[in-house]
């Protein structure tokens, strides 16, 4: 119901509807940042398969854990190192990581 104070629109109830539905969406990111220092040595654990998610700890205290291979870009001469943001979506699945620092 709509208070009486505010003006009377003539849209019909169709196109109310559909401009409602627009924002009943709730799109939830979250995010986690974290420095992060893999030794070429640890790095090749990964490549083995002797481990496939990275754990962390974000800045916030939270853990986060990942597949490796989000980190692939990230690989250099002598492992990986620097903050990174990994964004999730609000049903945990991975939807990027990016290289802060």
């Amino acid at each position: 119901m709509l208070p009486s104070t505010l003006p009377r629109v003539g849209l019909r109830p169709a196109l109310t509807v559909l401009a409602l539905s627009q924002f009943n969406h709730v799109y939830v990111r979250m995010h986690y940042v974290f420095d992060l220092r893999i030794s070429e040595a640890e790095l090749l654990k990964f490549y083995r398969g002797h481990a496939r998610h990275v754990h962390a700890l974000d800045r916030r205290g939270l853990r986060v854990a990942f597949p490796v291979e989000a980190l692939r870009p990230f690989v250099q001469a002598d492992g990986i190192s620097g903050t990174f943001r990994v964004d999730v979506s609000a049903d945990g699945k991975l939807r990027g990581v990016r290289r802060l620092a």
